[in-house]
């Protein structure tokens, strides 16, 4: 079964297809709501996403509270804390 995230790991690099079901196997499927973190602030990143559906996006709090968006993660694309 070819799935968004398979095609684009094809689009990088060839997948035999009696490897497709094992990587397919590998990966959980989740759905978030509107307003539900990923990734927190100060926890240490264990994981990273493909997004099928919808859009994140990447903010940091300041001090007073403030959110400031570093930046957004379209359909998809790969989310991961980069910089950790």
């Amino acid at each position: 079964m070819i799935t968004p995230l398979l095609q684009w790991v094809q689009s990088l690099t060839q997948v035999p297809p009696e490897e497709e079901n094992k990587f397919l196997a590998a990966c959980n499927e989740k759905s978030l709501k509107k307003g539900e973190l990923f990734l927190s602030a100060g926890a240490i990143p264990r994981k990273f996403a493909f997004v099928n559906r919808g859009l994140f996006r990447y903010f940091y709090q300041r001090k007073k509270g403030t959110e400031m968006t570093k930046g957004f993660f379209p359909e998809y694309s790969i989310i991961a804390s980069y910089s950790a």
